[in-house]
């Protein structure tokens, strides 16, 4: 399995490295992590792409990746508690979550349904509209919903969301993030 690690940092961050592009300008998290999306989809070599962000402790990931559904808009590692009802079984489950979806901390895309985000007319009509605190989760679970593109959550989580305060500068909730076990 070829792995490819890429960060993309706001301006003041002291992360450097041979494959950190940091930003001159703020970007703010829906245009970060588009550009994140972009720039995996243009540049990295592999049949998947992962974005992770926050601050968050990933565990033993490798079969769950050979466990990957083949036709997917996005896999997500992070199964939030609010999603709990999503996860019947363990590994991998399917559910249709839209506007309501949360925790787009460790997203894995496939890149024909990386394509098909990137290029939706009601993704980009989000930046128009994009405020400070709007959730980028419920804009990507909205439109792979829209898309009629399968999205499925891991059982038991994968991901912890370890950091109590976002670096959207907000406190987070245990009960929406804490990790399904």
């Amino acid at each position: 399995m070829k792995i490819f690690i890429f960060l993309a940092s706001q301006p003041g961050a002291s992360i450097v490295g041979e494959n950190v592009i940091k930003h001159d300008q703020k970007k703010g998290l829906l245009r970060n992590w588009d550009f994140a999306l972009n720039w995996l989809w243009k540049n990295a070599e592999t049949d998947l792409i992962a974005i992770f962000q926050d601050d968050i402790l990933i565990k033993n990931f490798h079969r769950a990746i050979t466990e990957l559904p083949k036709h997917f808009g996005f896999a997500s590692l992070y199964t939030p508690v609010n999603h709990k009802n999503i996860c019947k079984e363990p590994g991998w489950n399917q559910g249709r979550i839209g506007w309501g979806m949360t925790g787009a901390c460790a997203l894995i895309f496939n890149k024909e349904s990386a394509n098909m985000l990137l290029h939706n007319q009601k993704y980009h009509a989000h930046f128009a509209n994009y405020g400070k605190d709007e959730q980028l989760d419920a804009i990507i679970g909205q439109v792979m919903m829209e898309m009629k593109l399968p999205c499925y959550w891991y059982n038991p989580s994968l991901v912890e969301h370890i950091g109590m305060e976002s670096t959207k500068g907000h406190k987070h909730d245990e009960r929406i993030t804490g990790a399904v076990k």
